[in-house]
């Protein structure tokens, strides 16, 4: 696991947020809900400046993230990953191949989906996903 995510809630809907890399960086994050995804937005920065491939950083956030959620990552398959459980919903799929990334939660549509390099914007949608998934799955 690359990262580690602390939240706790200081007061009512108040949170401080705490992401801390295994090489001992780590950002902290104060206010609303909507610190949590942002903490995870600015770890996916954080990883990206360091130099790690897009694609691999997600990887890492959204594995560190969901740490009880099976993950794997196939570095022969374009960099391919999975993160939830094989053939069940939710999961999270990226093809390397395509760099792009998708969240099901039905089997009928994405809830989240596109290439990624949406991720490194502001307010994609991608980790406030994250954050909803976590709150719904563990």
């Amino acid at each position: 696991m690359q990262w580690s995510f602390h939240i706790s809630e200081q007061s009512s809907g108040y949170y401080c947020v705490e992401a801390k890399r295994f090489s001992g960086e780590s950002i902290t994050a104060h206010g609303g809900e909507d610190a949590i995804p942002r903490i995870l937005q600015d770890a996916y920065n954080a990883e990206m400046k360091l130099g790690t491939f897009h694609g691999h950083a997600a990887f890492h956030i959204t594995s560190s993230f969901l740490p009880k959620w099976p993950s794997i990552y196939h570095e022969r398959m374009f960099g391919c990953w999975t993160v939830g459980e094989r053939d069940k919903l939710p999961s999270i799929d990226y093809d390397g191949r395509d760099f792009y990334l998708m969240v099901s939660e039905t089997p009928d549509c994405y809830s989240w989906q596109g290439h990624i390099d949406r991720l490194a914007k502001g307010r994609s949608g991608y980790f406030e996903k994250l954050y909803t998934l976590s709150t719904k799955n563990g």
